[in-house]
């Protein structure tokens, strides 16, 4: 357990389930060469289906595609593609996220400083045109990632330069229709340096919450901080630090939320021997901590690099990383340790979503360039 001297909470083990059995890996395919697996490659609905997106073609020409999944991995529908055609303008790591009733939004940046996204139906068919999250300009933007709730409501939050300073994270509220709602919100308190990279997810109401990585405010190096939201915009309460243990640098936050609105947040943080390990804090749907800062990965495992979170509609969830997946229970305990990926070979990059009625999906990456494949895990 947690001390005043020891922060970092141990997580018991548990016999109910041990292990997360793999079905056949399978090649998610696509329509060109990867630009790799970064960003939320895969989402998943509340009928055991999954969207997975890629990023393909080398050059000047980088284009987003989409392709629906059932729970099995069998493809329902073919690659669409999401920007526009003749575009020649680079794509960088598209995000996608789907909701309860299969309908999907994908987000993207491009050279030109555009950020933009576009929503489909469960059969992967447009539902309007590409939308503007931000205009194409001089000022830099990257690394816009959305969240959908229950209604197909949703919100992206990206990051952006203004004014000659650091990096701020902002974010945009739409409706079902992929028109914006309200004003464009200023995510982070703390201005100071740089605040990027940042993730989000909602609850089945929309409520949501937003993680980033903020540098020099926890004091060592970079932190992670986030902040909740209302469904209609409202700040619930101030930014807080994530991260417990501040010595060093803590980054890369992922973030899932239950449909009750409870959350994990994980990222990527050194351990007590100095190496890179994943780590996790949980919180109740009113905010507050529940137990403390946790480590997701073995010190066997080699590393907990890029650690990503997804969470079932019970609050389980499942974090991949490196080349390991690990899922827990609603109480966050785990249900399973480190399971290795990719049966066929060298992985990477793993991206996880929680499939309705148990178990996940991992997609990953493979060669170079990158290639997508993936395993459909269920817990037994």
């Amino acid at each position: 357990m947690a001390t005043s001297q020891n922060p970092i909470e141990s997580l018991e083990a548990r016999a109910l389930f041990s292990t997360a059995l793999p079905g056949p890996e399978f090649d998610v395919g696509g329509p060109g060469d990867f630009w790799g697996a970064g960003g939320r490659t895969v989402a998943s609905d509340g009928n055991g289906n999954f969207v997975v997106e890629v990023s393909d073609g080398l050059g000047s020409n980088c284009d987003v595609h989409v392709r629906v999944f059932d729970g099995a991995g069998v493809p329902k529908t073919g690659w669409v593609l999401a920007d526009a055609p003749d575009d020649l303008k680079t794509k960088f790591v598209p995000n996608v996220a789907m909701g309860a009733n299969g309908n999907f939004v994908v987000t993207w940046w491009q050279t030109d400083n555009f950020v933009g996204g576009r929503l489909f139906n469960a059969a992967a068919q447009p539902i309007g045109p590409i939308f503007t999250v931000q205009k194409a300009s001089s000022t830099a933007a990257s690394h816009p990632t959305p969240a959908m709730d229950d209604a197909g409501n949703f919100v992206v939050a990206w990051n952006a330069t203004q004014g000659g300073q650091g990096d701020e994270v902002y974010a945009q509220r739409y409706n079902a229709a992929g028109a914006a709602q309200g004003k464009k919100l200023t995510v982070n308190t703390y201005s100071s340096r740089g605040q990027h990279d940042p993730s989000v997810d909602v609850d089945a109401d929309g409520d949501f919450l937003v993680a980033w990585t903020s540098q020099a405010q926890d004091g060592s190096g970079d932190g992670v901080y986030a902040q909740r939201y209302r469904r209609d915009g409202a700040k619930q309460g101030g930014e807080f630090r994530v991260n417990t243990t501040t010595a060093g640098g803590q980054s890369g936050a992922s973030v899932a939320l239950d449909a009750a609105g409870d959350a994990v947040v994980v990222w990527q943080g050194p351990a007590a021997d100095g190496t890179g390990a994943a780590w996790g804090q949980r919180y109740t749907a009113a905010g507050a901590p529940a137990g403390g800062e946790f480590r997701i990965d073995d010190p066997a495992d080699g590393g907990g690099a890029a650690p990503v979170v997804d969470a079932g509609r019970d609050g389980g969830f499942v974090v991949g990383w490196s080349h390991f997946v690990r899922a827990y229970d609603g109480a966050g305990q785990p249900l399973t340790g480190s399971v290795a990926i990719a049966s066929g070979g060298p992985a990477g990059a793993p991206q996880v979503a929680a499939l309705a009625g148990g178990g996940f999906v991992s997609v990953w990456a493979r060669g170079t360039p990158a290639e997508l494949f993936g395993e459909v895990f269920i817990l037994a």
